[in-house]
């Protein structure tokens, strides 16, 4: 049966597009939804656009995707579980054998086509004919690199790696593979989806609640923060493994009503009237798609020092710290008491993340991996 919005033969497509993830949604769904859409406004019938269904379902449940027969939904189910465990595991080996049935299916002859992958698309790679496979490496710990998807990438792949930074780690360790590395050059959000409102006291971590987010150093110095200042008011939003213990900590220390952790399927609304907001990335807070929302929401920034966050943050439009809860505080701190200091910064942030991070930048990155020339020059400015 062809998949909903397949409505023509995939034969002659020229683009492949593949994004799957069987767990949730992250940044990297989120960004390529929007990238997307985007393709839908401007198709031309050479372009598919691959998901499994339960990203498909998700993310135009909530908006982020409209549906077009540039999208190839793939898969059996429409729902995600958002929690590992061995029923979701089972689940997802499932998934992914129909997910490639589908594709041998529907793309067996598209041998002139370019193939572009993004986190659990980079599995089905090796299985499509075409004539250039790319594969996205966005992992800025490096983990995605030992795991059997991404050791049975060929030579000859390109990967594009999400940051300078983690393109020179990949060189290194990634040395004698065989790929050709290069770095994306800029990040992107959908702009038309945010609305500043007027600014609360409140300063926003949004991202999963795991070691390498470092949630925990955000709630350590909301605690600090909250303690000498009454107004201040902290909100978590994201799932993760750490939300349980997170949320008892709160509890312990007192701070109900004053951090809340939470899920929302749409960030912007809440970064609307946010003052603040906090990246606190154990290793790169670049190409994080809930920071550009921030900054586009014009929110002043706290950020770690890390990787190369200051391509994004400088003193510009946000204040650099150390990953260490006492100078987090002092900055978080600081900025909520001095709202004059903290809209200047916020429309500062706004000014250059849609200055720096647009779709059409991206787009033409898109055709320099993609195209006929393939890597071969560099794109247009």
């Amino acid at each position: 049966m062809t998949p909903p919005g397949a409505r023509r033969p995939w034969q002659d497509v020229e683009r492949i597009f593949l994004v799957m993830n069987y767990f949730g949604i992250g940044g990297s769904e989120r960004r390529f939804a929007n990238y997307f859409n985007y393709i839908g406004s401007r198709w031309d019938g050479r372009t598919a656009c691959v998901l499994n269904r339960g990203v498909y379902a998700h993310c135009v449940g909530a908006g982020l995707l409209r549906p077009g027969p540039h999208l190839v939904p793939l898969g059996l189910r429409d729902r995600l579980p958002f929690a590992f465990g061995p029923g979701a595991r089972a689940w997802s080996a499932l998934e992914r054998l129909a997910v490639r049935r589908g594709l041998l299916r529907l793309f067996s002859g598209a041998r002139d086509a370019a193939a572009y992958a993004i986190v659990g698309g980079v599995e089905f790679l090796p299985l499509l004919p075409c004539r250039r496979k790319v594969a996205a490496f966005v992992d800025p710990e490096c983990a995605a690199l030992d795991t059997p998807a991404w050791r049975a990438l060929p030579p000859g792949v390109t990967v594009a790696a999400s940051t300078e930074r983690l393109a020179g780690v990949l060189r290194e360790r990634a040395r004698g593979r065989g790929w050709r590395i290069l770095a994306d050059p800029c990040s992107f959000i959908d702009y038309s989806r945010i609305a500043v409102r007027p600014k609360e006291p409140l300063a926003v971590f949004c991202a999963r609640l795991s070691p390498e987010k470092q949630p925990g150093l955000f709630l350590d110095a909301a605690a600090l923060v909250a303690a000498r200042d009454a107004r201040a008011r902290f909100l978590m939003l994201g799932r993760g493994p750490l939300e349980a213990g997170l949320r008892e900590r709160v509890r312990a220390l007192g701070l109900e009503g004053r951090v809340e952790i939470g899920f929302s399927q749409d960030p912007p609304a809440v970064l609307g009237r946010s003052a603040v907001y906090a990246a606190l990335q154990r290793t790169d807070n670049a190409h994080s798609q809930a920071l550009l929302e921030a900054m586009a929401s014009e929110n002043a920034v706290v950020a770690t020092d890390v990787g190369q966050t200051r391509d994004y943050v400088d003193q510009s439009c946000g204040v650099l710290v150390p990953g260490e809860a006492p100078a987090l505080a002092e900055a978080l701190g600081g900025l909520l008491a001095d709202p004059q200091r903290c809209g200047a910064l916020g429309r500062a942030a706004r000014a250059r993340a849609t200055e720096r991070h647009t779709v059409e930048g991206f787009h033409r990155h898109m055709d320099f991996l993609m195209g006929p020339g393939g890597a071969a020059r560099p794109p247009a400015p």
